[in-house]
């Protein structure tokens, strides 16, 4: 009965709990995958087994979750009093989601009408479901613009560093939003270099620390302004070869930093694998570098795959960016043998251009402010344009009073 998210709510959701309650396992599973969705990072979810009567029996002793999901195998004047029983231990705040037996659009209407948030009929796909969900937590907590983009590279020496940093200041021009970009490869970091020409002003792991104890003006001190849009950590002041940060530790931190930048770029080219791990599962968008190269191109396809795996086989958020092309001559792989090679398009190919990389090397400055790099951050920017639409059709009263408003309209 629910329209499909339009793609302009394809973002990474906000923090919300939700509870699914079924006597039918297959329900409960679909919901429970939905763990494996990197749009879900944030939302924890819980399956139970039983109907609108356990979960009365539940919420009398503990807080109800944003968004119930209650299964019924009828639909008439008993499940409405399992219902009324239901909004009477719920939070006013609290969406309730049917899942029922029979398609029937006035149905459909009545329940809306009663307070409920969605109906779904059973056996639920998983990508209504989600998509049902997502448009709750959506309308509930607004979008909080927050999106995490993420650089890996094939190997190092491929540029992603350099495409990362330069991309950051591209999209915080291009869309004028507040953007953030950090490093996690910990000492080995030439951020404050490169986008400052300046030391680093501490630590990775003094940032972690300070977003743990919610420090802000510490945070604050390691964090500089290239721009009135972009902003970036200066870290790198760690030795070399210590461990930056937990995984943990490091996902906080970017946790903290989403709650006020809507735009979050990190460069993971040097990152220990545990943290490319967390923040590839949770960004909405991911880039993979490689050169045209073989040994490139062999780490490329063992990469490409694990981060599919990691994001639970969604390959529609991951880009394939080919740099440095020309720069081996004649040994270069064709596009069309890469991508045959591959399985996966290459989205992006830019050719080795000394020029423009080199003269912005030896002038301290970034290659998007040297003149012909134009295509360059404009094809990296084509491939995340559909994030930054902004979304249409947001009814935000419809759903307002939540599963609590339940009581009085039932009883009224």
């Amino acid at each position: 009965m629910s329209e499909a998210i339009p793609s302009e709510f394809a973002v990474l959701l906000p923090t919300a709990t939700v509870h699914v309650f079924s006597h039918d396992e297959a329900t409960r599973n679909t919901v429970a995958a939905l763990k494996g969705d990197w749009r879900y990072a944030r939302v924890t979810i819980e399956a139970f087994e039983g109907g609108a009567d356990k979960a009365e029996a539940v919420y009398s002793s503990q807080t109800s979750p944003d968004v119930v999901i209650v299964e019924t195998p009828t639909i008439d004047d008993s499940f409405s009093a399992q219902l009324e029983g239901l909004a009477g231990h719920c939070d006013e705040g609290t969406s309730a989601v049917v899942v029922g037996p029979v398609n029937d659009v006035q149905l459909y209407r009545t329940l809306v009408s009663m307070g409920v948030s969605d109906y779904l009929v059973n056996p639920v796909k998983s990508e209504d479901i989600s998509n049902v969900i997502a448009k709750t937590l959506i309308e509930k907590h607004g979008v909080s613009g927050s999106k995490l983009i993420a650089f890996v590279g094939a190997k190092g020496g491929v540029g992603t560093s350099t495409l990362a940093q330069n991309f950051a200041v591209e999209i915080s021009k291009h869309y004028k939003q507040k953007t953030f970009v950090l490093d996690g490869s910990g000492g080995w970091s030439y951020m404050a270099r490169s986008l400052g020409n300046n030391e680093p002003s501490g630590s990775l792991s003094e940032a972690v620390r300070m977003a743990e104890r919610g420090d802000e003006d510490g945070l604050k001190r390691l964090m500089v302004s290239y721009s009135d849009e972009l902003t970036y950590l200066s870290s790198g002041s760690e030795a070399l070869l210590s461990e930056p940060v937990d995984a943990a530790g490091f996902e906080n931190l970017i946790d903290y930093i989403m709650g006020t930048y809507p735009i979050v770029v990190c460069d993971l080219s040097g990152a220990p694998s545990a943290l490319k791990t967390v923040v590839l599962s949770k960004a909405v968008h991911v880039f993979v570098v490689s050169t045209a190269v073989l040994p490139s191109l062999r780490g490329a396809g063992t990469l490409i795959k694990e981060v599919k795996d990691i994001r639970g086989g969604e390959t529609d958020n991951i880009s394939f960016v080919v740099n440095q092309r020309g720069i081996a001559g004649g040994v270069d792989v064709s596009k069309v043998d890469i991508e045959a090679g591959l399985g996966m398009k290459t989205d992006v190919d830019i050719p080795y251009q000394p020029k423009i990389f080199a003269t912005a090397e030896s002038k301290g400055q970034l290659a998007s402010s040297v003149k012909g790099s134009e295509k360059i951050w404009s094809g990296l920017l084509g491939c995340v344009s559909s994030l930054f639409r902004d979304p249409k059709g947001a009814d935000k009263d419809n759903n307002a009073g939540g599963i609590g408003a339940l009581l009085g309209k039932l009883t009224s």
